[in-house]
């Protein structure tokens, strides 16, 4: 990623031991992107789906 032409999609996985993820989101900058997730009932494991589109 080279510029802010860009964006990216978080979803939540919903089934299995993963579905309880509480939340998720991404920051976009222009050299990347950061992605966060947490969850209360399996700390330090995480699972989402991201996208990210653009140039």
């Amino acid at each position: 990623m080279k510029s802010y032409h860009y964006g990216i999609s978080v979803d939540k996985v919903n089934n299995g031991p993963w579905a309880q993820t509480e939340f998720a989101y991404a920051e976009v900058y222009p050299t990347g992107f950061w992605l966060a997730s947490y969850t209360s009932s399996i700390p330090g494991a995480v699972m989402v789906r991201w996208t990210v589109r653009g140039y």
